[in-house]
């Protein structure tokens, strides 16, 4: 069977939502909007390197996107 890309776009995103983690960063996100990556490490008791790990998967399916402000890292949902 081939798979289309619209497919493989739907499964990175299913995956990515999979995670619970993932689901609460997204619905943070959704309620707060931009957020620092300092701060979700804190809000969600993890490590920076955890939480990277998280926000690079919400990354790779579409889902959010990384802004730099100074020297901020803030993570928000696409709306695209």
């Amino acid at each position: 069977m081939v798979e289309r890309e619209s497919d493989t776009d739907l499964t990175g995103i299913l995956k990515a939502a999979a995670d619970p983690t993932r689901r609460a960063i997204l619905t943070l996100l959704a309620q707060h909007g931009p957020t620092r990556v300092t701060d979700l490490a804190q809000r969600f008791e993890m490590s920076l390197n955890s939480v990277s790990k998280h926000i690079k998967t919400l990354e790779s399916a579409g889902l959010v996107s990384r802004r730099t402000e100074w020297r901020e890292h803030l993570i928000e949902l696409k709306t695209n």
